[in-house]
């Protein structure tokens, strides 16, 4: 009996502990709260004596109870020993009554999902008296509801004439018999009536009702639309059990008859009276025949059908799919999922929403903070979440394909769906996986698919429609718009790069009136302006001349923080500042509808690109201009960043023979981070693995490889928690927390975590991602919070790290690290000597410092400057776990041999972390190392230890312990140095602290590479590129004299064909759209030579050729165009490009013929 409440039914309560693998009993606890007696049984235990015993507990019980218990206890039960008396007792099963008692959130405090919540050590005992909690409470609960819907569940639940637990708790607690179908449907009709579809639920009660089958589903639909619109969702394990729900509700609330007197369906599948609630206007926006190609989309999202829309930019595309997604919430509760290319789009979407007082919508980013993202995650499990906003990659994230498998998901929508399509001027390959994973998630029953895009040409638009067509059985019905905005007049200004700047300001002040003499953004006229600039130093240089100038201005690209990016953002909105300077990050979803200008200062990358830029002025539907300066400098500048983008087929193969080279693990898995990828020994690549863009080129060449089936790309994983719990329940953790001098929110935090782990599936684990979530901490925090509560004696940390060493062979483990000692002592006296204090940079040649090396120690010998490149990277981050977070070298590469160096710290300090980091790597080798049989040698010897031993080494060291600040930290750099040095190698790689790609490589493709075929489509990709910027260019020319045409020009775009586009535009100038450079200079380069000039200069595949010629010939002038084709058309790095000549005067004229072809390329 409990002594707070007195609630003492008379029935076994059972909670049996089963080992998931074999289903052997491990423990059981059961309890008799009528008398207090129990049972506990757990460690070694007779287990035919224990069910006797409990047989005989159950004696004069009337009935069993426990939570799943039918399913899982009383089931496994039945297969050992099917003689026990107990099982022949009436069943009441509080899962069952979980969404009857608790409709507005069927996760009741002590209950998550189909489990109960811990709160104790694997104590079945104790969770026996948890179910009891749980049933005193639903019990209250359902004596609180409308006494005709309890009579009803009674009727739909109980089965007909058995002596079932159900029954009698439903008869015990309304004190009647089972009522008859006639009572019961005539609660349905009453409550349901003016929630449903009248002439479905006329079926439902003549038909459905006298279905057994049937009932039980029927009762749970009652219970949720009874609350229908607040705070509820319909337990998954519910939908699992009764597939019938889904299609009910449906049918119930989400399909309209076609019954005038239907209020439900003449009320609720009425688009424009939700758009009027919900967005405040009478009618979608129609074109001047009065067609809306918002109502179409709008009609065909209702109804469920895969579509393709286009609409142009300031368009309304959104609310295309935001209101269906709002109806389907509002009837059924199923949640639309929203692919979204950009974090901005995301938020500044869910902004605008929650403006209009819409709450159901969040985002789901790798922006959020993780309080954010566990707010979110919550959200969409508790049903709070009717609209989410995802990028694509989070996709791959284990937490967000948890959260949505709770959920019945309405409909699937690609934003900005050109991403889909290689033809696309923004394709993103993470795109692509969305649909392999919707297969996975929904088998066969694949929900519609809503795809919008404010620019597509026919090209993309094919190939949009083929691959759902191919990947999902999907057929895409198509609304296509144009990209005509009546309200937007165009110009196209030529410039200069020395006039550009005045040009601005002086386009801004005819527009707004001159800032000198308006000194706030308010005393201007009305309105803002972005300017747009293709790189982010760009528009802080424009930024800065415009501030200069008087304006109210900042810059806005993706490299500023976070919360940089959101005030400038906001205040842009608010009207504080009159101009923003951005790129083309900027804009997405910005609900600003007075931006009365929008310049591009440098030509974009596409015609779609400046489409969609343009359209972000005049969205309030008055008059605005968009102004193009055009200098040919500029498009060369697109080209040159749009060839240094790309990834070559060269590039691909040798990645895959990195992956190839990592062992798998035991799944057949590779886990392993970009850094690790990267850091593979002999990889050779032409870009820099150093560059910003390193992450996009890496998962770009996996999602090829898996495209062309050679492997196969994962959801990612992140280090898995294994903790063993020191205490016996949270009561005890409670005291041990109260007795040390933490602050209540410190306590709060560690409690929480502590919580987090004991509710773990033992056979999933917890990811730091899940700690640092459940406790509100950064995720950097967790280990140091582990630490503290293993320091308490309240767990042990369990994670184990696998090592494999090299004992007695050539570069064994401890020699190397030795020799590393050694040399990193031997580069910081010469980095030392070059920059003897800190502060501003100095430039380091690899090359050279490696030879100073060697002629300083004969020990150094075979040094190379990879290696010193290695340690560079490690110094660079010592320290950063320190306040201020800063490393002890700041690190800059200019090119593969050259690094521009800062010394961050003073000398002695830099000194002293680099000595304890290396101090420590020594402890932690010598415990792996001691872990290996006596005597054994070799290579991939494997050893193990926990990070708790790790952790108790380096403090059992009296020297290092006097200077650990941060034991977790400690453990963490020790082991990635050793690992990233090669002084061994750790079995999870990096994947052990950070988040890392899982990668199956299929044995039976291993002796094929990345092929020529398997390139094309990559290639294509980068050729349609190079053809976009062209087409923008032809846009320019013609605009520069008649608007009218270049307009034209942008109608036949997007909706010719691309041969009869090319035909019309590029007729005599097809093979120019094949070179990466304009026409202007191509001819600077081709024309004037003669014709075996042109062909030696111009060669694709370069060859060795020795050149015979006099004095006179045009030696000179064959290097410099020859070079100038390398750079310019080929876009080959200049640095890459050796010229060597006879003396100095004629180097330096070679250099000023280039500037005459090439400017600075």
């Amino acid at each position: 009996m409990s002594e707070e409440t007195g609630f003492a039914p008379c029935c076994l309560c059972l909670d049996l502990e089963v080992d998931p693998g074999d289903k052997r009993i491990l423990k059981i606890g059961a309890l008799r709260p009528d008398t207090g007696a129990f049972l506990h049984f757990k460690g070694p235990f007779d287990l035919a004596a224990a069910l006797g015993e409990l047989d005989r507990l159950a004696a004069g019980a009337s009935f069993v109870l426990g939570h799943n218990v039918i399913r899982h206890d009383l089931n496994l039960l039945k297969a050992m020993v099917p003689g026990l008396k107990l099982l022949e007792l009436p069943v009441v099963d509080t899962l069952a009554l979980s969404p009857l008692a608790f409709p507005r959130n069927p996760y009741h405090h002590l209950v998550k999902d189909y489990r109960l919540l811990k709160l104790a050590v694997n104590d079945p005992l104790a969770d026996a008296q948890r179910t009891v909690e749980l049933f005193r409470d639903q019990r209250d609960a359902l004596q609180h509801e409308a006494p005709e819907v309890v009579r009803a569940y009674h009727y739909l639940l109980a089965p007909e004439g058995a002596n079932s637990g159900l029954n009698n708790f439903f008869m015990t607690l309304t004190k009647a018999a089972r009522p008859g179908r006639d009572e019961a449907g005539a609660v349905l009709r009453q409550t349901l009536n003016n929630r449903v579809c009248r002439s479905r639920l006329e079926r439902l009660l003549t038909a459905d009702l006298d279905d057994s089958t049937l009932r039980p589903a029927i009762a749970y639909v009652l219970a949720w639309l009874r609350v229908a619109g607040e705070n509820s969702v319909m337990p998954p394990w519910v939908r699992f059990e009764y597939p019938s729900i889904a299609p009910l509700v449906r049918e119930l609330r989400a399909t309209p008859c076609k019954d005038a007197a239907c209020n439900w369906c003449r009320e609720n599948h009425d688009a424009r009276r939700w758009l009027k609630r919900w967005f405040g206007y009478d009618d979608f926006r129609r074109d001047e025949r009065g067609h809306s190609l918002q109502d179409d989309i709008v009609s065909a999202g209702i109804a469920g059908r895969s579509l393709l829309g286009i609409l142009p930019t300031g368009g309304g595309k959104s609310l295309c799919y935001q209101l269906p997604a709002l109806m389907r919430y509002n009837q059924t509760g199923a949640l639309t999922i929203v692919i979204s290319p950009l974090q901005a789009l995301m938020k500044d979407q869910v902004d605008t929403l929650l403006r209009r007082g819409i709450t159901a919508a969040a985002t789901l980013n790798g922006s959020l903070s993780l309080p954010e993202r566990k707010q979110v995650l919550d959200g969409i499990r508790l049903g709070d979440v009717g609209i989410l906003l995802v990028s694509p990659e989070q996709v791959r994230n284990k937490s967000f394909r948890e959260a949505v498998k709770y959920r019945e998901i309405a409909t699937w929508v690609f934003d900005e769906a050109h991403c889909l399509s290689k033809w696309g001027h923004d394709f993103r390959p993470d795109y692509l996986y969305v649909s392999r994973f919707m297969r996975e998630l929904h088998g066969e029953s694949v929900p519609p698919v809503t795809c919008l895009t404010a620019t597509a040409k026919q090209d993309v638009i094919d190939d949009i429609v083929s691959h759902f067509r191919q990947r999902l059985d999907l057929v895409l019905e198509s609304h296509l718009g144009t990209t005509d905005r009546d309200n937007l007049s165009f110009a196209i200004v030529p410039t200069r790069e020395e006039a550009k700047l005045p040009q601005i300001h002086r386009l801004l002040a005819d527009q707004f009136g001159e800032p000198a003499e308006n000194k706030s953004a308010d005393r201007l006229s009305e309105g803002g302006a972005i300017v747009y600039c293709a790189t982010r130093k760009n528009t802080e240089e424009v930024a800065d001349y415009l501030a200069q100038m008087g304006w109210p201005v900042a810059a806005y690209h993706a490299g500023l923080p976070p919360d940089v990016k959101k005030e400038r953002q906001q205040d842009f909105i608010a009207g504080q500042l009159k101009v923003i300077t951005a790129t083309n990050a900027f804009g997405m979803g910005i609900d600003k509808p007075d931006v009365r200008l929008v310049v591009h200062a440098d030509i974009p990358g596409s015609l779609e690109n400046y489409i969609q830029e343009a359209g972000r002025a005049g969205r309030d539907q008055e008059a605005a201009r968009c102004v193009l300066f055009y200098d040919e400098k500029d498009a060369e500048r697109q080209f040159s960043m749009t060839m240094n983008s790309r990834l070559t087929s060269k590039d691909i193969q040798n990645l895959l023979h990195a992956l190839r080279r990592r062992p798998a693990d035991k799944e057949g898995n590779v886990v392993m981070t970009i850094v690790e990828l990267l850091a593979t020994e002999g990889l050779e690549l032409d870009f820099d693995p150093a560059d910003r863009g390193r992450d996009t080129r890496v998962k770009t060449a996996v999602a090829w490889m898996e495209n062309a089936a050679l492997l196969e790309r994962n959801e990612n994983r992140t280090q898995v928690f294994p903790a063993s719990l020191r205490f016996k329940d949270l009561k005890e953790a409670q005291q041990k927390l109260a007795a040390v001098s933490y602050s209540a929110e410190r306590q709060k935090q560690l409690l929480e975590l502590l919580c987090a782990i004991l509710q773990a599936d033992p056979k999933d684990g917890l990811s730091t991602d899940d700690l640092a979530m459940a406790a509100g901490l950064p995720q950097k925090e967790v280990g140091r919070a582990l630490h503290d509560l293993e320091t308490m004696g309240l767990l042990e940390n369990d994670s184990r790290i696998v090592a494999y060493l090299r004992v007695g062979v050539p570069c064994a483990s401890m020699p190397t690290l030795e020799a590393l000692n050694r040399l990193e002592s031997a580069l910081l006296a010469l980095l030392r000597e070059s920059a003897p204090d800190a502060g501003p940079g100095v430039l380091l040649y690899l090359s050279a410092l490696a030879q100073r090396l060697k002629d300083e120690d004969k020990d150094f010998a075979d040094v190379l400057p990879q290696r010193i490149s290695q340690l560079l990277e490690t110094l660079r981050q010592d320290g950063r776990a320190l306040p201020g977070g800063r490393g002890s070298l700041g690190l800059r590469r200019l090119d593969k041999q050259t690094y521009q160096v800062a010394v961050q710290r003073e000398w002695a300090e830099l000194e002293a972390l680099s000595r304890l980091r290396r101090a420590c790597a020594q402890v932690v080798l010598t415990a792996f190392l001691a872990r290996l049989p006596h005597g054994v040698r070799g290579k991939d010897l494997e050893a193990d230890l926990t990070l708790g031993q790790i952790g108790r080494v380096l403090k059992e060291d009296l020297a290092i312990a006097a200077e650990l600040r941060d034991v977790p930290a400690a453990v963490q750099t020790a082991l990635l140095y050793l690992h990233e040095q090669g002084v061994l190698t750790l079995a999870q790689g990096l994947s052990v602290f950070s988040s890392a790609m899982t990668l199956r490589l299929y044995p039976e493709e291993k002796k094929r590479g990345f092929a020529g075929h398997d390139y094309q489509p990559l290639a294509d990709h980068y050729a349609q590129r190079v053809r976009q910027i062209h087409v923008m260019i032809r846009y320019a020319e013609i605009g520069l004299s008649k608007v009218a045409e270049a307009l034209k020009l942008v109608s036949d775009y997007f909706t010719l064909r691309e041969e009869a586009f090319l035909a019309r535009y590029f007729p005599q100038h097809k093979e120019m759209l094949e070179r990466a450079t304009t026409e202007a200079s191509w001819h600077r380069i081709s024309d004037g030579l003669s014709p075996l000039q042109k062909r030696i200069v111009t060669e694709r595949r370069p060859q060795n050729r020795l050149i015979l010629a006099g004095p006179g010939s045009g030696k000179t002038r064959l290097i410099v165009h020859r070079v100038a084709f390398l750079v310019r058309v080929l876009r080959e790095r200049p640095e890459s490009i050796l010229v060597v000549t006879f003396n100095r005067h004629a180097a330096v004229e070679v250099r000023r013929r280039l500037r005459q072809l090439i400017d600075n390329d």
